[in-house]
């Protein structure tokens, strides 16, 4: 079988973009250990924003179950909402649509933002945000607990 010159010339184009596309997977213990901050949450409420043809903003209600891993200093419970944004029609290793409804592990670092020289401690989504949201699983929330 030949391929027509064309589709042999797309695919060559696409290839080096697909492989970079394309992180490598990361497992949730890896994850876990990579993050500063570790919940199991419920996402009771999502809201999408499109703003423009390739990025949306993305606001998920949520209310934490428990807190599988954080600093002393950050209150994890106290969080209500996740703010950040998708690209639904992108190529690229980002976030391409939020996670549904129900319980979650969410995988987040933590920022320092300095506003009018005041100090603030800001959750960002794990990076790369698409290995951010993990299916909510007992036995995996126990390991993570148990992570030195």
């Amino acid at each position: 079988m030949r391929i027509p010159l064309q589709c042999a010339a797309l695919l060559l184009f696409l290839l080096p973009g697909i492989s970079q596309a394309l992180p490598p997977m990361e497992s949730p213990l890896d994850r876990a250990r990579n993050s500063d901050v570790v919940i199991h949450a419920v996402i009771t409420a999502q809201q999408q924003t499109a703003l423009n043809s390739v990025v949306s903003a993305i606001q998920l209600s949520i209310t934490v179950q428990g807190t599988l891993k954080s600093p002393a200093n950050f209150k994890a419970k106290k969080l209500t909402s996740l703010n950040f944004l998708i690209t639904p029609g992108s190529y690229e290793s980002g976030l391409r649509e939020a996670p549904g409804p129900g319980h979650w592990i969410i995988f987040l670092r933590l920022k320092e933002q300095t506003v009018d020289n005041r100090s603030f401690i800001i959750p960002v989504l794990y990076s790369p945000e698409a290995f951010a949201f993990h299916p909510f699983d007992e036995k995996l929330s126990e390991e993570i607990r148990n992570l030195p």
